[in-house]
């Protein structure tokens, strides 16, 4: 699933899409077009994904709180956040502190309102290994 566009997106995959205990890899990207561009990734990462996370993300997507966070492991977050607007901010933090230097590689990208429930549905199928009901 990538989330985002070419100057900045988040990228959240699993190796193996049916071992939901398998770590996930995220991918990174910020870029300012002739002035800088950073890219990360971690394929070892782990995310809580219980039923405390699961009814947090599930009073999310029914609009009941304004937003959702979901520490990584490694020194980071993803975090949902809804717009003004409606449309939904995926604010991202990756870094690893297992090697040094330790880095940190941290950004933001919109999900339109328009694509809000596909992302949910592919959310929390990534994240959780379930399609809501």
């Amino acid at each position: 699933m990538r989330i985002g566009g070419d100057d900045c997106y988040l990228r959240i995959e699993r190796d193996d899409p049916t071992d939901w205990y398998a770590p996930l890899r995220l991918e990174a990207r910020l870029r300012a077009p002739g002035q800088a561009q950073f890219f990360g990734w971690s394929d070892v990462v782990t995310i809580s994904t219980g039923d405390a996370e699961l009814e947090a993300f599930r009073k999310f997507t029914e609009r009941r709180s304004a937003s959702v966070t979901f520490p990584i492991s490694d020194d980071g977050s993803i975090e949902l956040r809804r717009d003004e607007d409606g449309s939904i901010l995926v604010v991202f933090s990756i870094g690893c502190r297992r090697a040094a230097p330790h880095w940190k590689l941290s950004g933001s990208a919109t999900v339109a309102t328009e694509a809000m429930d596909q992302f949910f549905l592919d959310f929390q199928e990534i994240i959780f290994g379930t399609r809501a009901p």
